[in-house]
């Protein structure tokens, strides 16, 4: 149920695929399916792949849109299959792909906007400066909100430049 819960929503073969590992446990795909039934993990089928999370006592809140920058090992990017399956783009990262088989960059980092990730953004430290380099799947969001949105987190990106 941990797992589950940080990874939610999860494809069930991808919860299924962590769990393995505590095979000696029970069979991953049979407790899977006993907390189904039992209503400690909720299930939904969307376009052919099947989600489940453990059920929420309280609604969720409905913040304003904000900009993140996630890490490529971030809960929200690191299983591909969901992560294609949600925001309809292949996000890979490449830092181990030769450069001049990059499409997004060396550490390209998804590009959050609200409940959406809408693109990537690249950054380095040059010289003490922090240079923020964004690309976008579509067309980049034309809200003023989106665009101070943006420079906050480009910000708080650059109190962390210190530390690189």
């Amino acid at each position: 149920m941990v797992i589950a819960g940080i990874l939610a929503p999860v494809p069930q073969k991808t919860l299924q695929t962590n769990i393995a590992r505590y095979r000696r446990l029970g069979d991953p795909r049979a407790v899977v399916a006993d907390l189904i039934r039992e209503g400690r993990l909720q299930q939904q089928t969307i376009e052919g792949m099947t989600y489940v999370w453990p059920p929420r006592s309280r609604p969720l809140r409905e913040d304003p849109p904000r900009v993140q920058f996630l890490a490529p090992f971030d809960p929200v990017v690191w299983d591909r299959r969901r992560f294609e399956h949600l925001w309809g783009w292949p996000y890979r990262f490449e830092a181990y792909t030769p450069p001049s088989k990059r499409i997004r960059g060396y550490y390209a980092m998804p590009l959050l906007w609200g409940d959406k990730v809408i693109g990537w953004a690249n950054a380095q430290v040059s010289g003490g400066q922090l240079n923020v380099e964004v690309g976008f799947v579509g067309k980049r969001p034309s809200e003023k909100s989106f665009r101070s949105e943006l420079e906050l987190e480009i910000g708080r990106l650059d109190t962390l430049k210190t530390h690189w």
